[in-house]
Formats: C-alpha cells, sequence, structure tokens
C-alpha cells in the first residue's frame, strides 16, 4: 500500500474544485509531523491535512481533527504570518511525482501582493513542506531542514533556491505517446522485469500498479524482459498504457481491498485492482477513502505502541511476581519443617544440666525418635541453656504462624500472576485503542495502582455474533466481561467459559425460545477460542444458565463463581464458520 504519484493526481483535482480561489482561515500543527489547513470560501469550510511522518506521508481533505499545542511550532507561526487570509490561486503537481505545489496570492508588511507558494514533497522518510517565493523560488522556511551534512545532493535551507530537479528526474507516462513508451521498453535491459523498467523510468507509480499490470497480462511480476517473447511484450504495454490512460481520463475507480476472512486492509487504489477481486470498500472521492485507510492505520499503530508498552509492563511484573513465588515456596518449606525447632527446646530442656558455659552443640538422644537416635543441636555460646531452649521455642512459634500468612501470600500471588496473563491474552483480542484503556484500567487495579479512567471516554463494546437463532457476546477484557456477566445477561441466559484456564465470558442469549444446539456449540467454541487454550483441538468448556453464576469473593473484575455446570468438549482452533459478526 502507498500513496503513489496518480492518488496524488487525483487527490489535487479535487482540491482544485474545492479549494481554489478560498482563502485561509487557520493554521495548525498539532504535531511535528502534521499540518492542518482551513480553508473558507462563501460559508463553505473545507480542512487540508498535509503529513510528513515517515511512516505514512500523506495530503488530502478532512474532517478529522487533533488537540492543538498550547504554544504553536515556531514553522506553523512562520505559515500563519505569510499564509493566514491569502488566497489560493492554484494547485499542481511537479509532473507526476509525489510533489504537489499551492500557489496562494496575498500580501506583504507594505501592502505589496506577492505570491508565496507552499511544496509538499510525500517522499517517505525525506517527506517535508516548504515555503518558498513563487516567482524567486527561494525558501523562506521549511519544516525539516536539510544541511549539507545531511544531504551532500539537495539541501533544503531559508534563503536557498527550491529546486526538485534532483529528486524528480523520472518521465511522465501521462505526457509520453504509445511509441515512445514501447521504444524506452525495447531499449530498456533484458534482465530487468516489466516492473523494474516503470519503476526505474517512470514517476509516481507503485509497486501495486505494477503488479496489478503484471496480473492482468498474466505474467510473474519478477519474469525479466528476456523470458518474454515479441507478443508478450507487446501485450504488457499495451495493458500498462492503457491502464495509465485511466488516470488522464479521470476514470478513477476509489476502493479499499479487504481480506474476506479478517477484514484486514491489503490495498487501496484509485485504479481498479482487480488482482484483489472486487472493492470491499468503494468511495466517491479520493479523501472519503485515505480518510478511512489513514485513520485505521492511525489507530492500529496507537494499538501496537500501547500494547507494546502494556505488555512490557507485564512481563516486568510477572518476572517479579515468579521470583516471589519461588521465595514464598521456599520459605513455606522451611516453616512447614518447623517441628525440629520445637524437639530442639525439649531435648535442650531436658538436659539443662548436661550443658556447660560456652558450648557450640549438644549431642542428645533424640526422646521422640524410635530408635532414639542421637542427634546434634547448635547453641548460641552468648545464651544460656535455658535461653538457647527458648530461642528453639519461639523460632518454632514464629514458623507456624508464617505458614498460615505464607499460604495466603502465595494463594494471592498465583492469583494475580493468573490475571497478569488472562490480560496478556486480552491484548491479543482489543480491536481499538479503548479496549487497550480498559485493559490497561485492569491492569493498574490489579497491581495496586490508582486507576486512571477518563469518565469522559466511551466504554468499548464487546464482541456480537449472530447465531441461528440469537446473539452471542464475547468479552475482550474483565469489563466487558463483568458487563456481560452481570448486566446484559438475564437469569435464563446461557454463559460459557472455559475450564481452568484464562478466557472471555461468552453469553449465549435466549430470547425466551430453545436453546439451539448449533448456537450452543458456537458459543462453547468462542469460549474456547478467545481463551489460552487458542488453537487446541479439544477444549473443555463449561455452560451454565446466568441464574447460578455470583461474583467471586474477591469481588476482582470479571472473577465469578459458578455452579450447575455442564461441560462440552470443542475446538478451539477457529471461530465457528455458523456466526456472523456483528459488532
Amino acid at each position: 500500500m502507498s500513496y503513489d504519484g496518480m492518488m496524488l493526481k487525483s487527490v489535487l483535482e479535487e482540491l482544485n474544485s474545492h479549494l481554489l480561489s478560498s482563502r485561509v482561515d487557520k493554521i495548525h500543527l498539532p504535531t511535528h509531523h502534521e499540518l492542518f489547513m482551513s480553508f473558507r470560501k462563501t460559508q463553505v469550510n473545507e480542512t487540508l491535512l498535509i503529513s510528513v511522518s515517515s511512516n505514512h506521508p500523506r495530503m488530502y481533505l478532512t474532517k478529522n481533527k487533533l488537540e492543538n499545542p498550547m504554544h504553536p511550532p515556531l514553522f506553523c507561526m512562520v505559515l500563519r504570518k505569510h499564509l493566514q487570509g491569502s488566497k489560493l490561486i492554484q494547485v499542481k503537481q511537479i509532473g507526476q511525482d509525489r510533489i504537489a505545489e499551492f500557489v496562494f496570492e496575498g500580501y506583504n508588511e507594505l501592502g505589496d501582493s506577492v505570491n508565496l507558494s507552499l511544496i509538499v514533497e510525500i517522499m517517505g522518510k525525506y517527506s517535508n513542506i516548504i515555503l518558498i517565493d513563487t516567482d524567486s523560488r527561494q525558501i523562506i522556511d521549511c519544516l525539516t531542514k536539510v544541511g549539507s551534512s545531511m544531504s551532500s545532493v539537495r539541501e533544503v535551507l531559508p534563503g536557498k533556491i527550491y529546486s526538485s530537479d534532483v529528486i524528480s528526474q523520472k518521465k511522465s507516462i501521462l505526457d509520453e505517446s504509445y511509441q515512445d513508451f514501447a521504444k524506452s521498453y525495447l531499449n530498456s535491459p533484458e534482465n530487468k522485469s516489466f516492473q523494474q523498467f516503470l519503476i526505474t523510468n517512470y514517476m509516481g507509480i507503485s509497486k501495486t500498479l505494477t503488479r496489478e499490470i503484471n496480473f492482468r497480462a498474466g505474467f510473474d511480476e519478477g519474469l525479466p524482459k528476456s523470458a518474454l517473447g515479441p507478443k508478450d511484450q507487446e501485450k504488457l504495454l499495451k495493458i500498462a498504457y492503457d491502464f495509465f490512460q485511466e488516470v488522464k481520463k479521470k476514470n478513477y475507480f476509489f476502493a479499499i481491498y479487504q481480506d474476506q476472512a479478517d477484514e484486514k486492509i491489503l490495498d487501496f487504489s484509485n485504479l481498479p485492482l482487480t488482482m484483489y477481486g472486487p472493492g470491499s470498500q468503494i468511495y466517491d472521492s479520493p479523501s472519503e477513502l485515505l480518510e478511512n485507510v489513514y485513520t485505521q492505520r492511525a489507530e492500529k499503530d496507537l494499538i501496537q505502541q500501547k500494547s507494546a508498552d502494556l505488555r512490557k509492563n507485564l512481563k516486568i511484573q510477572l518476572n517479579r511476581d515468579y521470583s516471589k513465588l519461588g521465595k514464598l515456596r521456599d520459605e513455606l518449606d522451611a516453616a512447614q519443617n518447623r517441628e525440629k525447632y520445637k524437639v530442639y527446646g525439649d531435648l535442650i530442656s531436658a538436659n539443662l544440666h548436661a550443658i556447660e558455659a560456652g558450648q557450640k552443640e549438644l549431642l542428645a538422644e533424640n526422646f521422640y525418635a524410635p530408635d532414639l537416635k542421637t542427634i546434634k543441636i547448635p547453641l548460641d555460646i552468648k545464651l544460656s541453656p535455658a535461653q538457647n531452649a527458648n530461642k528453639m521455642y519461639k523460632r518454632y512459634q514464629k514458623l507456624k504462624h508464617a505458614a498460615s500468612i505464607l499460604k495466603d501470600q502465595i494463594q494471592e500471588t498465583l492469583e494475580k500472576i493468573q490475571a497478569y496473563e488472562e490480560i496478556s491474552l486480552q491484548i491479543d483480542w482489543a480491536e481499538n485503542p479503548r479496549d487497550l484503556d480498559e485493559i490497561k484500567d485492569s491492569y493498574r487495579l490489579i497491581s495496586g495502582q490508582k486507576s486512571r479512567k477518563n469518565k469522559k471516554n466511551k466504554s468499548s463494546n464487546p464482541m456480537v455474533f449472530q447465531g441461528k437463532a440469537g446473539l452471542i457476546y464475547v468479552g475482550k477484557n474483565n469489563r466487558q466481561n463483568d458487563e456481560i456477566t452481570f448486566k446484559i445477561a438475564n437469569k435464563d441466559d446461557l454463559w460459557f467459559h472455559v475450564r481452568n484456564n484464562p478466557g472471555s465470558h461468552v453469553l449465549l442469549k435466549s430470547n425466551g425460545q430453545e436453546f439451539k444446539n448449533e448456537d450452543m456449540l458456537a458459543a462453547a467454541g468462542l469460549a474456547a477460542y478467545f481463551s489460552k487454550l487458542r488453537g487446541s483441538k479439544h477444549v473443555d468448556v463449561d455452560y451454565t444458565l446466568k441464574k447460578y453464576i455470583k461474583r467471586h469473593p474477591s469481588n476482582k473484575l470479571g472473577l465469578v463463581h459458578y455452579t450447575n455446570f455442564k461441560t462440552v468438549h470443542v475446538s478451539g482452533q477457529n471461530i465457528p464458520k455458523s456466526l456472523t459478526r456483528q459488532g
């Protein structure tokens, strides 16, 4: 997926129709990489997003807005000074490359009319926004300053003359005749593929478009020119030239292509990509398409960032608790061997007369042992014989008391480890940042931190599947599990959970009807799939009516106690095919 020169061409055509003769109303730079420019014309306001992020550089009309910083960056202030209130008189693409120029008509401090251009270079990690004098091409300022130490090829600094010649040396296929296009290919190296020929010689063509051309021609994209006969070469040339002529004719087809199984975005384009089949989502404008794509990408990036941070904290906490568990178990083993200290005390008390001052150990017959075996008892030379006996008794009582405490601490630590492992699973099931915020809130509660949940933030929703006769709800985190079980469920609904392992709460709504066996198996399959046992062929899933479920005595979110249950054996390898996702 890429924002190529062909896509930029359609975006600029849209901007020409929407923004030409508009005046710049507001300029914001909420992040170092994203510029928002608001335009107004006869009570119609439009907002242009320009992003030079190295991961997702892009430009389109947007309805989304980010919160602006209290103190705007210097480049933002420069743009406001020179462009605010000016009129947009021209929008053009430099060649067929990913470089756009916006020409503004305004006035300087003396009231003289001046034309300024805002250059947007969408070039991956080299993307930039540059303000120049339109006539002299002198750079006034730029978002990213590029000096000689950063690039020996091209400097981008205030006072320098702007030129795109160095970065835009290829030809435009839209300006070339078929004869010249064919001649260029026939003179290309024999060991190069058609894909390499297009990308090397022509501007604005992405690998996605070259793959589509090869797909339509029925050839492998890596096939070298030498492997193609004259007729095959002519076929490729004709398909490619006609394909790009659709851009010249403005016969666009704005679509997103998704994987039918998991709805993951495979690609997007302003031309039909037959290699993916029909478009999953079709749009009337490039901005609508791009807004959807990059909103999902931004959400996905945010999920990855948040989940990575949470996983890191979970790993640290789990390592600590596993270490703590080992120490507690060692201490419990020592406490459970406490009887020997009572024996030591009794034997010292029985032999007080035989112990001399400064004696380091006592050899005495153990009258508790059947064979009266002699044992060695260590003594503290600083204490009297009676005090040594009291020391042994005190140690015995201390370990006796510690044993019950250690058992409670071990159980508490095991519950925390289980809770953290369940959270680790829930991270995999998160579908949006709100899901992760709720998971993070659960993590804070378990780890003893204060909850930072913002009441203004909307809660995320559980997954909902349509069965043959009823709806099936699946919780993605502890809050959703609690909501499903104690708010959504009625007493006669069926509740499912994988046996003796972390997993989602699953609810099958009855709707006053008898449960269909197919829906029950599907709900059990969901409980198996959204659990620690995902991928297993045979999973035990317990199910019972909601009226037999109570909150766990610990009152922890998502923990329950259930009775009167039955068990069904299902596979946890896939989501049941009989279900349709509703939410």
